[in-house]
C-alpha cells in the first residue's frame, strides 16, 4: 500500500473519496441512481490499538484482545521509566533473507549461537547471565552488558549504561521491540514465500533528544546492521540444511532454547485451532 499522509482516502480506479472515519464523502457521476443511500456506504472497520509510536490493526473481530497479547509489557515499560510514545521515526532498513520466516524467528529467540556466530557481540555480553523469559504470547530477553575493565576500551557495539537498562521483547508471531532510555528499535518479520523473508528494521529517537542519545542511536544502528548480516548468513545456511535429504529434527537445549520451544508451541497451538 505504501506510505503517505492524506486528509482523505481516494480510490485510484473510479475516484470515490472517503473521510478518515471511513464514511463516503464523494462519488463522481452517480446522479440518477435509485435506492441510493450514501450514509450506508462505508469502508470496512477493523480494530486498531496503539503501543509506543506504533499502531496495530487486526482484521479479525473475534481474535485475542491486544492487551492480552502484550501482557505485562506496557506496565514494565512504564515502571522502568521509558517513554516510547514520545520517540520519532529516524531510519528504516529492509533486509531480504533467503530463509523461511520461522527460521529467522528461531534465530532471534535464542542466544545459544552467540559465542560462535557473533564473536564481537559475545565479547560485549555477560553470556552466562543471558536468559529468555517466556510468557503467554511473548518472551523477553535479558542480555547484560559486560563491564569495561579498561577505561579506554572501544565499546564497539554498545554504550555502557543505557543498554544495561534495555528491554528486549518478541511478540507472537513476528514482531520484536527493543527499548532503550533514548531510542527504540522495531523488527517486523514478513514472509515473502516459503524460503524468503523480508525483515524490516525501524529506529526511533527520543524527542527532544541529546547528543549522547544520538550517539547511542547511531551505535545501535551500526550494531544491528553488523549482527543482522551475521544472522542472515546463519539463517540462509539453516534453510539450505532443511532441504538436505539427511536432515532430521534435533533436540532443544533446555538452558538456551526455551524461547524457541515456546515459539514452536504457539505455532502448533494456532495451527491446531
Amino acid at each position: 500500500a505504501g506510505r503517505g499522509n492524506r486528509k482523505s482516502l481516494q480510490c485510484r480506479y473510479h475516484g470515490w473519496t472517503y473521510k478518515l472515519d471511513g464514511s463516503l464523502f464523494t462519488q463522481p457521476e452517480f446522479e440518477g441512481v435509485k435506492n441510493w443511500d450514501k450514509s450506508k456506504i462505508c469502508l470496512p472497520s477493523f480494530r486498531a490499538e496503539e503501543f509506543g509510536p506504533t499502531v496495530f490493526t487486526n482484521l479479525e473481530s473475534n481474535s485475542i484482545p491486544f492487551a492480552q497479547i502484550l501482557g505485562n509489557i506496557p506496565t514494565e515499560v512504564r515502571e522502568k521509566g521509558f517513554h516510547p510514545e514520545s520517540m520519532r521515526f529516524v531510519e528504516r532498513r529492509d533486509y531480504e533473507v533467503k530463509c523461511n520466516w520461522k527460521v529467522y524467528i528461531d534465530n532471534y529467540l535464542e542466544g545459544y549461537h552467540i559465542p560462535i556466530a557473533h564473536p564481537g557481540l559475545f565479547r560485549e555480553l555477560e553470556y552466562e547471565q543471558y536468559r529468555v523469559d517466556t510468557f503467554r504470547y511473548y518472551s523477553s530477553a535479558h542480555a547484560p552488558i559486560r563491564e569495561a575493565r579498561d577505561p579506554g576500551i572501544d565499546r564497539r557495539f554498545v554504550r555502557t549504561g543505557a543498554e544495561s537498562k534495555a528491554l528486549y521483547y518478541w511478540i507472537f508471531p513476528n514482531f520484536m521491540i527493543n527499548i532503550y532510555p533514548d531510542n527504540l528499535q522495531l523488527n517486523i518479520i514478513l514472509p515473502i514465500d516459503h524460503e524468503k523473508t523480508l525483515t524490516i528494521f525501524e529506529w526511533y529517537f527520543q524527542e527532544p533528544g541529546t547528543a549522547e542519545g544520538w550517539e547511542s542511536l547511531q551505535q545501535s544502528i551500526a550494531f544491528s546492521d553488523q549482527v543482522q548480516q551475521e544472522d542472515i548468513g546463519i539463517c540462509e545456511a539453516v534453510q539450505r540444511g532443511l532441504r538436505s535429504r539427511t536432515y532430521s529434527q534435533g533436540r532443544f537445549s533446555v538452558k538456551r532454547e526455551n524461547g524457541v520451544y515456546h515459539f514452536h508451541r504457539l505455532i502448533h497451538e494456532f495451527l491446531a485451532s
